[in-house]
């Protein structure tokens, strides 16, 4: 059995039945692996010829509820610590003893209307209770006041999900991160190689992930580019936040001349700012972020949109792969110098049509993309007990037909993955030589508060 859950230094062990994922006083999953097919009668006669595993039923999902990730509530943040995993972090100042008043705001000082919040207590620590509003993507700024004793300063930023930034164990195709206990699921496309770089996509799942224009809630979609920045948020306070691979996040404030300068978080002595990217805006809404590799990164923001998304990266030494966004929706990842395109389409586009049991994409909702070469890849949904379509089955080279890559994807009611069947299930079952219906060949994913 092998354990997945916050606690570090857990070791791993697997055994041919079972594998599970949990965690003490958590929601974290459980992922049980199918034994091997030891007495399962198999068909006298198979199709593999012509079975096409495109053609098969869903897999069945699940009425089951519960939160979409593990409540972490044992953060832990001194002065020097600038992440919190938590929405309700404890503030903490290491060595001091007695009363303290903590202070809690936001970066730009409240006028996004959140604080400033004020706490009285007994001790050198204070715990931000959950209706303080704490919110993921943010950057918040505390400080801890005794009399006859130097002001204590810190910041933080709040990320529930931790992603590239914490270890991963994995079983059956699932991800159970060590931290936060929560699971994902990543689907990889295949690679083609063109000047700029490889060109793919992934798509990721994880429940707690909100719904971004183009995929439904849980789902995000990562495709090639040579820029290290992935996005840029606008918030109502007039601040930014510049995320890229790899966890980096860096906030930044408006000066009057277009720049933007980013906020310091280092409470010691040295400056965390000062070799942070440069940001400016121009006059026709775009944002240019500069690397000292002479790396020039242009964001822009549709009308209306809290986020703008990279559309094109310049160097004066490299070819770079560019991405074209329109309607805050990726529509293509070009290479400029073949200006070969992988290309993708969404709902309302050219889509394929879905097979028996799967529904239509909703609008604007990614259905499939297309290599320069002619192969594709299909996205079909599913709808679950809770109304919501997603995707149920993802599938590389359907025009292959025998040769297609079928992925099957089932839910719960709260949008948690519980069960997936891998592309070699898949065509074994649609060549007939294994029950498509036998759960002892799916990965099956169990949570705590089942």
């Amino acid at each position: 059995m092998t354990r997945f859950g916050r606690q570090p230094f857990l070791g791993l062990a697997i055994t041919s039945l079972l594998v599970s994922a949990c965690s003490a006083g958590s929601t974290s999953p459980t992922v049980e692996l199918a034994p091997p097919p030891v007495g399962v009668a198999a068909p006298v006669t198979s199709n593999a010829a012509t079975a096409n595993p495109v053609t098969l039923a869903p897999l069945a999902g699940s009425s089951a509820t519960g939160p979409a990730h593990p409540e972490s509530t044992g953060a832990q943040l001194t002065p020097d610590s600038h992440l919190s995993s938590s929405v309700t972090p404890t503030l903490t100042i290491p060595g001091a003893t007695g009363a303290w008043t903590f202070t809690l705001d936001d970066a730009a000082g409240g006028s996004r209307d959140f604080g400033p919040l004020v706490y009285e207590e007994l001790d050198p620590r204070s715990t931000i209770p959950e209706n303080a509003g704490l919110e993921p993507g943010q950057l918040y700024t505390w400080t801890a006041q005794q009399v006859g004793q130097p002001t204590v300063t810190g910041s933080f930023t709040v990320d529930t999900q931790l992603f590239d930034v914490q270890h991963l164990d994995r079983a059956g195709g699932v991800d159970v991160a060590m931290a936060s206990g929560e699971a994902t699921f990543v689907w990889s496309s295949q690679a083609l190689q063109a000047v700029g770089g490889d060109v793919g996509f992934t798509l990721r799942h994880a429940a707690s992930s909100p719904a971004t224009k183009g995929l439904p809630p849980g789902w995000t979609l990562h495709a090639a580019s040579s820029s290290p920045f992935q996005r840029v948020d606008f918030h109502v306070d007039a601040t930014m936040t510049l995320r890229g691979g790899n966890g980096l996040v860096i906030h930044y404030r408006p000066e009057a001349d277009g720049r933007y300068t980013a906020i310091d978080v280092n409470s010691g002595p040295f400056s965390s700012a000062g070799s942070a990217p440069v940001v400016a805006s121009t006059p026709d809404g775009e944002w240019l972020v500069a690397t000292t590799k002479e790396l020039v990164t242009v964001f822009r923001r549709p009308v209306g949109a809290s986020s703008a998304h990279p559309v094109a990266v310049g160097s004066p030494n490299q070819p770079l792969l560019r991405q074209e966004w329109a309607g805050g929706q990726l529509r293509a990842v070009i290479d400029p110098v073949s200006q070969r395109r992988l290309e993708f389409s969404y709902g309302g586009d050219a889509c394929p049509p879905p097979p028996d049991g799967f529904v239509d994409p909703p609008a604007g909702t990614l259905c499939g993309a297309r290599f320069w070469d002619g192969s594709t890849v299909a996205i079909f949904y599913t709808r679950g007990v809770d109304g919501v379509a997603r995707p149920g089955r993802i599938v590389e080279r359907p025009e292959a037909t025998t040769g297609a890559q079928v992925t099957d994807v089932a839910y719960d009611a709260s949008g948690r993955v519980v069960r997936l069947r891998s592309p070699l299930v898949a065509a074994t079952a649609a060549a007939g030589l294994i029950n498509p219906n036998d759960e002892q060949f799916t990965t099956a994913i169990g949570y705590d508060d089942q």
